[in-house]
């Protein structure tokens, strides 16, 4: 978790094109020794215009919503353990934002706004990535509704009508057993989670403050999926 920022640090003013670079070198020399021997680019033009960001848009977030919002960052280096890929260190910037009332936010259940910065693009959204078997529940009951469920169902269709935005794929191939497999929405009863995603190329970019702005415009696009998620739980 990046704690906010005092006044005394400066503004967010853009990823530099630096950052990018980085990412490129690290996906091309995914290992210990060039990361230790870059380190000092790593902290320059990542880690420290990553935590600037975070704090502008947690700021951009409290305006809209009126409360104070916080945000987590995850770590460049890779949770191995499990993994075949042993490759040390993710080649992306990553991070969420979320109420900073959630004391721990595992972007589960609760919705949070998603962003990510690779080589090759620019990934936000927002929503939950696995609910809780309870939530589970509740969110195909709203889908299979003929309000909350053709709601989202617009929403959703509304969004990728203006291009660029997608649903993400479901983890369910077919409808859970004892729901009906011709259902309208039975895209959506397969979702164990839901994430709705913008994608943009990095040739976008303008590498100054100006990128946040247009990040939180999608955000404001994206809100009615937000808003819809966190009905669920309240």
């Amino acid at each position: 978790m990046v704690e906010n920022m005092t006044k005394t640090q400066p503004s967010f003013s853009g990823f530099p094109k630096q950052t990018l670079s980085f990412l490129d070198g690290l996906q091309e020399n995914n290992n210990r020794d060039w990361f230790t021997a870059h380190k000092a680019d790593y902290d320059q033009y990542v880690k420290l215009p990553a935590e600037l960001f975070l704090n502008d848009m947690s700021e951009r977030f409290h305006t809209v919503f009126g409360i104070p919002f916080s945000g987590k960052i995850f770590r460049i280096h890779r949770d191995v353990r499990f993994s075949k890929d042993k490759t040390p260190y993710n080649c992306h910037v990553h991070m969420s934002f979320f109420p900073a009332a959630s004391e721990k936010h595992d972007c589960g259940d609760k919705p949070a706004f998603h962003f990510g910065l690779e080589p090759t693009q620019v990934v936000l959204g927002t929503g939950c990535f696995e609910f809780s078997k309870e939530v589970l529940d509740q969110y195909r009951q709203d889908v299979v509704s003929e309000t909350r469920g053709k709601e989202l169902q617009t929403t959703i269709d509304h969004l990728v009508d203006q291009g660029g935005y997608r649903l993400g794929e479901p983890a369910l191939q077919r409808v859970p057993r004892g729901m009906d497999p011709t259902h309208p929405r039975e895209g959506l009863l397969r979702q164990k989670g839901l994430l709705v995603w913008h994608n943009s190329s990095p040739d976008d970019l303008t590498f100054t403050a100006k990128d946040a702005e247009r990040w939180m415009e999608r955000y404001l696009h994206l809100k009615p999926i937000y808003d819809w998620l966190n009905h669920l739980t309240h």
